[in-house]
Order: C-alpha cells, then sequence, then structure tokens
C-alpha cells in the first residue's frame, strides 16, 4: 500500500488504527505486504477435562420482547447447588451480543453452569439485567469487558453509582476488564518492574487452570469447548506473544 501514489498519509493513520498498530500481523500482510507469522494451537481437546454435568443456554432478543416475555423470564435463575463462590464474566455489546457466563467453585474446581445472550437490548435495560442476575446469583466478582466499542464502561459507571443499583457493593465486586492495559506480573533483580499486556497474562492463567484441571466444561458446553479450542497464539513482529479466537 505504501507504494500505491493513492494512498495517502490519512489512509495509512487510517489503517494503524483500523488493524491494532504497525506491529500488528494484519498491518504486517495487509498494508506493508510482509509474510505474516505461523499460529499454534494452545489447548487440544484431550487436555480439556468434560464432567456430565447440567448446562444452559438462554437468550433474550427483540424477537422475546415481541411475544410479551419478559428478561426475567427469557433468563432464568438456575440453581448451582454446593457453589462455594459465583463469578460471572461478562462481554457486552449491542449489535454483537452480550454474553453473561456464570461460573460457580465446587471443591476447588470452577465451572461455567449458564451461558446467557442479550442481543440487540438497549443498555439501560442491560444494567438491570445484568444487576438482577448478580444479585439473583449472589456473585462475588463480576468482570465485565470495558474496552471500546462494547458499552463496559458505561455500564460499570451505572452500576456503581446509581442509586437503583445501591446495596449490592458494585465498586467491590465489579472488576473492570480492558485487555490491552498492561499490568505487573513481577520484577527483575534490581527491582525494576516488569509488565505485560493483561491479554497475554490472563490468557496464560487460562490455560493453567484449564492444562491443571481446576476448570472444567460441561459436555453439553459445545460452543465453551469449541472456543477453547480456537484459541490461538502468535509471536507478533515486536516479539510479543499475541492471542486470539481462530
Amino acid at each position: 500500500a505504501p507504494n500505491n501514489p493513492y494512498f495517502t498519509k490519512d489512509d495509512w493513520d487510517d489503517a494503524l488504527i483500523k488493524f491494532g498498530g504497525e506491529s500488528s500481523d494484519t498491518f504486517q500482510q495487509l498494508i506493508l505486504g510482509k509474510h505474516g507469522s505461523p499460529s499454534f494451537q494452545v489447548i487440544s481437546r484431550d487436555q480439556i477435562r468434560l464432567t456430565p454435568t447440567d448446562f444452559h443456554n438462554y437468550r433474550y432478543t427483540p424477537n422475546e420482547k415481541s411475544k410479551g416475555k419478559t428478561f426475567k423470564e427469557a433468563l432464568p435463575v438456575v440453581k448451582i447447588p454446593g457453589a462455594e463462590s459465583i463469578i460471572m464474566a461478562i462481554d457486552t455489546g449491542f449489535s454483537d451480543p452480550t454474553i453473561i457466563q456464570v461460573f460457580g467453585l465446587i471443591k476447588d474446581v470452577w465451572q461455567c453452569f449458564v451461558r446467557y445472550r442479550v442481543h440487540r437490548i438497549d443498555f439501560p435495560e442491560q444494567e438491570k439485567i445484568i444487576d438482577y442476575l448478580a444479585r439473583a446469583y449472589n456473585a462475588n466478582r463480576i468482570g465485565i469487558d470495558v474496552g471500546a466499542g462494547g458499552g463496559g464502561a458505561g455500564i460499570v459507571q451505572s452500576l456503581r453509582t446509581r442509586p437503583e443499583f445501591s446495596g449490592f457493593d458494585y465498586a467491590a465486586r465489579i472488576e473492570p476488564v480492558q485487555f490491552n492495559e498492561r499490568v505487573s506480573v513481577g520484577s527483575i533483580g534490581d527491582g525494576e518492574e516488569v509488565t505485560e499486556y493483561f491479554k497475554a497474562w490472563a490468557t496464560t492463567e487460562l490455560i493453567k487452570n484449564i492444562t491443571n484441571g481446576l476448570m472444567v466444561f460441561s459436555e453439553l458446553d459445545a460452543e465453551g469447548v469449541s472456543q477453547i479450542e480456537r484459541l490461538a497464539r502468535q509471536r507478533r513482529a515486536s516479539g510479543a506473544m499475541h492471542y486470539f479466537i481462530v
């Protein structure tokens, strides 16, 4: 592209934003015309522990609303007997659905028991849905992706500050997740802090928990197992490890 006389500085700047910077593999291929880096599967199916337990999948869309269903009717709360702790993991969106996953800790092992999909529902109603589920499950921690474009940051702010959501201590329970931020992972001999992109660190922890059998999946959760199988890594031109879903 830079050799194209019609490729302007504005096009270059737009490509930097669109493809994640000059070191990203997509930018290297599409803009600079360089070969891509090989990708490797991170977790194979035989490393994933499957259990013969129940798994529930629910959705709430304008279609359910047009039939007169409330979100409480479309998204029922599931009993998770014996759970010592409950965590909710939430990836918000509008055109892309909001995904709400409920994990329970039973005998020191985590498992996803419920997946809720909320598609094309306005954010104010999504806030009420998250509040309803968080209180119903008495979630200890609620991880919400606050990256650009998903509306997560606004939802977090509303749950933490608006009076109708008070009384459940969302300030302490919600963990805003920014995958592109750098987090401290230790220090070297002279005390200098070592940091890593949160997405890479979190993926490493996820892999460790799955391969050590500390996170298991229901045999009925074909979608969840498929997502884990499609997790791949790729070394970028900068040397940093990039994780993504194929």
